[in-house]
């Protein structure tokens, strides 16, 4: 028994130092992961574009947050996420997003949670007008049960120089504040 706690010490304290280690991925697997969340964002566009939130389901984790371009637009639950997206589908026959451009993707060394920023095209069509759009998204995964899904995300529209509402704010209407 004696030397059976020598033993078992040694293998405790192995134990311990090898859980602070990070596994870094080779390239190849870095490569591999950054195609699967762009595919998971793929994924979850083409299952947008046909109004199908079941689809949508797997590309999303349990609990999302979403904002978008203007202050009225938080999401913080899957069930209103779920809520604007058949409003969004309701106010419009037709939204399409294009492939995603000017991709960055950045994650964590042991490939458990994700960034990915791109440009898209997003086409927008009702009863009398339609538009094209161009957004510029982020979104953060993670992976859960080996498979990225989405947490949250921020959309919005660029707005033009010349564009009002894209407009800064005065300077004398932000006194007091700690920036």
């Amino acid at each position: 028994m004696k030397k059976l706690i020598p033993i078992l010490s040694v293998i405790v304290l192995l134990f311990i130092s090898c859980q602070g280690e990070s596994h870094y991925l080779s390239p190849e697997r870095i490569k591999l992961e950054k195609a699967n969340i762009l595919a998971v964002i793929k994924d979850y566009h083409a299952a947008s574009n046909r109004k199908d939130f079941s689809a949508m389901i797997p590309t999303l984790a349990g609990e999302v947050r979403f904002f978008g371009t203007d202050s009225g637009e938080v999401i913080t639950s899957f069930t209103e996420y779920k809520q604007k997206m058949l409003q969004q589908w309701e106010e419009y026959d037709v939204t399409k997003y294009g492939e995603p451009y000017d991709v960055f993707i950045e994650m964590d060394p042991n490939a458990n949670f994700a960034s990915i920023i791109y440009g898209v095209q997003l086409y927008v069509k009702k009863k009398n007008s339609e538009a094209t759009h161009q957004l510029r998204v982020a979104r953060t995964l993670r992976r859960e049960k080996d498979k990225w899904v989405i947490v949250s995300g921020i959309s919005s529209i660029p707005r033009s120089k010349g564009d009002n509402e894209g407009s800064l704010v005065p300077a004398d209407t932000m006194k007091g504040a700690n920036f």
